[in-house]
């Protein structure tokens, strides 16, 4: 479930996030995590229930990406193919 604004102002994670009407979700405009009202955190083909710290943390942002799920849609339109001879 989506939390109320006042919830996401005062995140942990020091993320700042914005309405991103045409995604209809809320994005970190320093970083680029989304959240999305399902309650889902993406960033870079990965999402998890729980929310990546923001920038800075280079440590807890390399946990959460091994902790996290692959985005098969991300996976399927972004990820580059390999090179086939």
């Amino acid at each position: 479930m989506a939390r109320n604004a006042l919830a996401r102002l005062q995140n942990s994670a020091g993320h700042h996030y914005e309405f991103y009407s045409a995604g209809n979700c809320h994005v970190c405009t320093d970083c680029g995590t989304a959240e999305h009202r399902n309650g889902r955190f993406y960033y870079v083909g990965r999402w998890s229930k729980d929310e990546p710290p923001c920038e800075g943390n280079h440590i807890g942002r390399q946990l959460w990406l091994e902790a996290s799920n692959p985005d098969e849609a991300w996976e399927k339109n972004f990820k580059e193919p390999a090179n086939e001879k």
